[in-house]
């Protein structure tokens, strides 16, 4: 934990505080597994502006050889990885350079495509989540990724209408329409629930939650789900939500 904490101080300083990069809104990645999911977006951090040439921080092309290290996996689990995405996700030129979907995953401006049709996701936090999360969580953190397009826009809720601006008409998603979204069995949501709170990211010597759950009774059917607006937040007011990532803290460092 104090190792993957570290990490994410250099990469603060590497990549500065506001760094982010765009996943499209609409995409739930339902055709890949949760845990590619996560090994995706974590190396869309490293896809270099406007380019979507994945690289270090020092320009050096990442290339297929070098995605076993960085992702810190098995050979074979790298090489089903790359089976699952390229292609599709990823690609790889004939020198050797791997590039992001373009129309996915974006680092740079958006051009003439509306901004609240992408999600704004922040680059040292996917890294530090990434860093923190031991391999068999990966699946838990992709769920969270696979959720994007029912983020509320502005308010960070799990929703039915997430374009809506008016906090009074957001519809939030209720405990069965999450596991119904996600292909999880609604029996079971106590046990994913329980995953997704063992989701953390440190902040500025904090540990936060990245999924909250909050309930004025035992019914499962009144629970709301918000994600952690210091990690994804695609709206254009984020002291509208500034509160949520104080009730998204876990404890001091």
């Amino acid at each position: 934990m104090i190792r993957a904490i570290q990490r994410q101080k250099k990469l603060r300083r590497r990549n500065g505080s506001g760094a982010f990069f765009f996943i499209r809104q609409k995409n739930t990645f339902s055709e890949i597994a949760p845990e590619t999911v996560t090994r995706m977006v974590y190396l869309a951090s490293y896809a270099a502006y406007e380019s979507g040439r994945l690289e270090t921080a020092k320009k050096r092309p990442i290339k297929k050889t070098d995605l076993k290290s960085l992702l810190h996996l098995s050979r074979s689990t790298t090489a089903r990885f790359w089976k699952s995405v390229k292609e599709t996700y990823m690609f790889e030129r004939e020198d050797g350079c791997l590039y992001m979907d373009h129309s996915v995953f974006r680092k740079g401006t958006l051009g003439k495509v509306k901004e609240s049709s992408f999600s704004k996701v922040y680059t040292h936090m996917i890294r530090t989540l990434y860093n923190m999360v031991p391999a068999a969580a990966h699946r838990d953190l992709g769920y969270v990724f696979q959720l994007l397009p029912f983020i509320s826009w502005e308010y960070n809720i799990l929703c039915r209408n997430p374009e809506e601006k008016n906090l009074e008409d957001v519809v939030p998603l209720s405990a069965e329409e999450l596991c119904c979204e996600l292909g999880y069995d609604y029996n079971h949501f106590s046990r994913l629930r329980e995953r997704f709170r063992r989701l953390v990211v440190s902040v500025d010597d904090r540990l936060e939650a990245v999924v909250n759950f909050v309930s004025n009774g035992p019914l499962l059917a009144d629970m709301k789900v918000f994600v952690n607006p210091r990690v994804i937040y695609n709206g254009t007011n984020p002291e509208a939500v500034r509160i949520l990532g104080k009730f998204s803290e876990i404890r001091q460092l």
